[in-house]
């Protein structure tokens, strides 16, 4: 029906297994279909009609009209399903941003990180100065407000490009692992793993194997916090943070479901092995590993973003003046996904880094 008639910012979730495609190959079909799609949301971003405020991505575009939002009375209340909240701004405000910075990624065209930009600047202008009273509707500072989800986004750039310009927006909101990989520091990142081991003691068959609909597993635990079905919180049932196992074993500091960035893959069995990823980047990758078992451990790692080139693995175990080097290997990248097997010596921790050669 014309009410439903809309585009809207939760659509890269049907596209999502050929928007990951499209990543790991440069489909050149996919780049021209993409492109011109996320053309539409660029122009829709800049507009201003309906009092949208320049610079800030609707959730709805209405067609075939390109009307800004749905046929609802307001721009921000598309009103467009008959769980009308699915759509009520921000909405799935990641799903679109990721999908931008991807764009800008496989194209090059810097036209598609400019809704990222104007709204990261209403953010930090928000949060340097937010105001006093509740601001109306539909307004800049409104929208501001609801933008509590573009860390993820700027992250990803950051790591991608090691451009510094949303730095001061980062430093508002970082993840611990983003701090320590921006700033070395430790600390934020070990505190919070520590937190994670508290929540998985707590009911772990119920992670790891019986058979349960995944994402109602990793919520269970938020039923026994405030205004769950007890009188009170239970202080020892904590909800474990998976984004940030995702981001130490694979260097990715954001979301993995859209634009995942994740440098490194590990070919090997999850038990009695540790890995943080220290640097990763276009050109360069680094890990610390840990093999918990007594006898050398064969696996692979299969890296994703390196660009082509000529490039040296090494692993050295140990540190300061008693490490030594155990293993060397140069390789040739052609394509986005290159594999290289090593072994890990027991019970070491073992640094790995690649280089251009």
């Amino acid at each position: 029906s014309p009410q439903r008639a809309c585009d809207t910012v939760y659509h890269p979730r049907v596209a999502q297994p050929a928007l990951l495609y499209w990543q790991r190959t440069g489909d050149a079909r996919l780049t021209k279909l993409f492109s011109a799609w996320m053309d539409t949301w660029v122009d829709a971003a800049a507009r201003t009609e309906r009092g949208k405020p320049a610079g800030i991505i609707p959730t709805a575009i209405h067609w075939p009209d390109g009307r800004i939002g749905g046929l609802g009375p307001d721009w921000w209340d598309p009103r467009n399903h008959g769980e009308y909240t699915l759509y009520l701004y921000p909405s799935a405000m990641d799903l679109m941003t990721h999908t931008l910075l991807l764009t800008h990624y496989m194209t090059g065209d810097a036209r598609y990180l400019a809704p990222i930009r104007s709204m990261a600047g209403i953010r930090l202008k928000y949060l340097s100065a937010p105001p006093s009273t509740e601001p109306a509707a539909g307004t800049e500072a409104w929208c501001a407000a609801r933008l509590g989800g573009l860390s993820s986004v700027l992250a990803k750039y950051r790591f991608l490009t090691g451009n510094t310009e949303f730095d001061e927006f980062l430093t508002r909101e970082m993840s611990p692992y983003m701090r320590f990989r921006l700033h070395g520091d430790i600390d934020p990142l070990v505190s919070a793993l520590r937190q994670n081991a508290e929540a998985l003691r707590i009911n772990f068959e119920g992670y790891t194997s019986e058979v349960r609909y995944t994402d109602r597993v990793l919520r269970f635990p938020a039923l026994f916090g405030n205004d769950g079905i007890l009188g009170r919180a239970v202080e020892t049932i904590h909800t474990p943070d998976t984004s940030l196992l995702y981001s130490m074993v694979t260097g990715d500091p954001g979301d993995a479901g859209y634009f995942p960035l994740n440098a490194v893959r590990w070919l090997t069995p999850h038990r009695e092995i540790a890995a943080l990823v220290t640097e990763s980047g276009k050109s360069r990758f680094a890990a610390e590993l840990f093999n918990f078992g007594r006898e050398k451990r064969p696996m692979a790692a299969e890296f994703y973003l390196l660009d082509p080139g000529n490039y040296q693995l090494t692993i050295t175990a140990g540190q300061g003046r008693e490490s030594e080097r155990v293993e060397t290997h140069e390789f040739v990248v052609k394509t986005r996904r290159m594999r290289v097997n090593f072994e890990l010596p027991p019970r070491k921790l073992c640094t790995l880094q690649v280089r251009p050669r």
